[in-house]
């Protein structure tokens, strides 16, 4: 993949990650950041043509076959690692539990206008069991940091929707400025609303999380599936405090 750029690319949108070795040939002063370069025949190259400066910022870059940088060195906060991707042999390019890309993007280099991933999740979303920026500190920028790759990693927990690590009144909050009633759709391409209206993000198939049955709206069935996991987290807490 030869990437002649002007001054910023990262993997935030597309593609969700480099099959093919990265070939940077002229162009002005790119920054390669956040990028998931995996399990190809080598990594990046840069060719005898490269007149600029490349740098490079939180990538992961594993290639066991090859070389992983030809021409230039790793970046800052560049790590290399198995991303621990969900399937890639099956293109599913989601960060699995335990991923190395988890919080260690960089930030800054997010343009203003993204607000979601390449599979419409929010693009800032904290793992709380995750500490940020764990393999160079200070190498990520403000937090929330950014995951690494197109898709940031979703809590496994229904009814988590702050990714908070607990089903709590906050979610409760947020479920409640979701809600539609009975046989009322809420409208996915409206979506997120700035609060106090519904701020989650629909999914492939144009569903929020807090449609728990996936029925095109957000009603009392919905809620009675929200309190049971609520009631459950509690009972959890409670358990660890004694």
């Amino acid at each position: 993949m030869a990437l002649r750029m002007s001054p910023t690319t990262q993997s935030l949108t597309t593609p969700p990650v480099l099959q093919e070795a990265g070939s940077l040939s002229y162009g002005s002063t790119p920054l390669i950041a956040s990028n998931v370069i995996a399990f190809n025949s080598s990594g990046i190259m840069a060719t005898r043509s490269l007149t600029t400066t490349v740098t490079l910022h939180n990538n992961c870059v594993y290639n066991p076959a090859g070389a992983d940088y030809s021409g230039l060195s790793a970046g800052d906060g560049d790590i290399y690692s198995d991303p621990l991707l969900m399937s890639w042999t099956r293109g599913d390019y989601g960060l699995a539990i335990h991923s190395p890309c988890i919080d260690a993007g960089y930030t800054p280099a997010v343009p203003a206008d993204v607000t979601t991933d390449y599979g419409g999740n929010q693009r800032f979303m904290d793992d709380p069991f995750t500490p940020d920026c764990r393999w160079l500190a200070g190498s990520c920028g403000n937090s929330p940091v950014v995951d690494i790759g197109a898709y940031e990693f979703v809590s496994i927990i229904p009814g988590d929707f702050d990714n908070s690590g607990t089903v709590d009144n906050d979610d409760l909050s947020m479920f409640l400025a979701c809600l539609t009633g009975p046989a009322t759709p809420y409208t996915p391409a409206n979506l997120p609303a700035a609060p106090p209206g519904c701020t989650l993000v629909p999914d492939g198939q144009d569903h929020i999380a807090a449609d728990f049955d996936q029925d095109g709206d957000v009603d009392q069935d919905d809620f009675r599936r929200l309190s049971t996991l609520h009631q459950r987290t509690r009972r959890s807490l409670s358990d660890c405090a004694h």
